[in-house]
């Protein structure tokens, strides 16, 4: 059984119903949840250094407000139903990465994450981010859709 759930959120329905999900595989197997935002790290461009870094403080400043109250929704779901959740944010040129990382470091045996199927794509392709994310990583991925 699993003891530790890796699941990622962006502010989205459909990854509330990713939490929603790892919520009832953590009641039964009395495992806790760790939530993650990750947010796009903000480009840089050289020749603008100066106005870059105001932009880019704020661009984080904001960022990580907005991800801490979708962290917030995200862990009153899981306290509501009784499992221990924590959570927190990072900033990462590539999502998917961090994903992995993050349920490596933190000793995670499961992502549960949101992967709705991409409507032109008739043959069911899951989003990219989904996709990145279970071909990078050796812990099972649980795509909830």
């Amino acid at each position: 059984m699993f003891r530790r759930l890796l699941v990622p959120v962006d502010g989205t329905p459909e990854a509330l119903e990713a939490v929603d999900a790892a919520i009832a595989i953590a009641r039964i197997g009395k495992a806790d949840i760790h939530l993650l935002h990750v947010i796009a790290s903000f480009p840089a461009v050289a020749y603008l250094a100066e106005r870059v870094h105001a932009t880019r403080e704020l661009y984080e400043r904001e960022a990580g407000a907005r991800a801490l109250a979708w962290l917030g929704e995200a862990r009153e779901h899981a306290l509501g139903a009784g499992v221990a959740c924590e959570g927190d944010y990072t900033f990462a040129a590539r999502i998917h990465e961090a994903i992995v990382d993050v349920a490596r470091n933190y000793g995670c045996d499961l992502i549960v994450m949101a992967a709705p199927l991409q409507p032109s794509m008739v043959s069911g392709h899951f989003t990219r981010e989904a996709q990145a994310v279970m071909q990078a990583s050796a812990i099972p991925v649980l795509a909830w859709r």
